[in-house]
């Protein structure tokens, strides 16, 4: 019976060990998982802000080009006005 006892005692200790070791994996585990996913936000955060800006810049480029065309139509006409 002693030597049953030992032998539980032993199983009960390894079951602690491999139980410890499993949620220290684990919490590794989600540790990494948080950090990936911090950082695919701010990738799509930088992502989100480099299309917008590009829109802005695309935009502001088709503004001008606007007002020009639209200048240079008014030259094309005015003289005929004159």
């Amino acid at each position: 019976e002693e030597q049953g006892n030992r032998l539980d005692a032993k199983i009960e200790e390894q079951e602690n060990r491999l139980d410890a070791k499993i949620e220290e994996q684990g919490n590794r585990l989600d540790a990494k998982i948080d950090s990936l996913r911090t950082e695919l936000r701010e990738e799509m955060q930088r992502g989100f802000a480099r299309v917008h800006s590009d829109y802005r810049d695309v935009r502001n480029r088709l503004d001008r080009l606007t007002d020009s065309l639209a200048l240079r139509g008014l030259q094309l006409i005015e003289p005929e006005e004159g």
